[in-house]
């Protein structure tokens, strides 16, 4: 029975260590997540068209249902965990403008899925 704890106690450890980690991605991958999410944004902020992300060597779909009603003003990228195998999640931090001229700042989570294009999507539930 000794035995079995110390047993115990580790594998929960493991268990915990693994909780929020991102070692189902490489560094890379995550990288290449966050530029996507930066270009976006940079693209979004310039007031340019999605269509011209597209076109881009990198290409990238992105869709965000707050362009239509404001502009961004300023963002930072807070951080990423990895979802699962198919996607990558990240914080960021919006300051939006909205027609009449009042400015806002909210935190969304956006949702990557890297290949060609890469998708980037803000997650409507949070």
């Amino acid at each position: 029975m000794r035995l079995a704890v110390p047993s115990i106690m580790v594998l929960l450890s493991m268990a915990v260590a693994g909780c929020g980690s991102q070692s189902s991605r490489s560094q890379e991958e995550i990288q290449r997540g966050k530029q996507a999410i930066e270009v976006s944004l940079e693209s979004w902020k310039r007031g340019e068209s999605i269509d011209k992300l597209k076109k881009q060597p990198d290409g990238v779909d992105f869709s965000d249902d707050w362009r239509k009603t404001n502009s961004l003003v300023d963002f930072a990228v807070l951080g990423s965990t990895a979802a699962d195998a198919a996607t990558i999640t990240f914080a960021v931090r919006l300051t939006l403008k909205d027609k009449k001229g009042k400015t806002e700042e909210v935190e969304a989570k956006y949702v990557v899925v890297l290949g060609s294009p890469t998708k980037v999507s803000r997650d409507p539930f949070n």
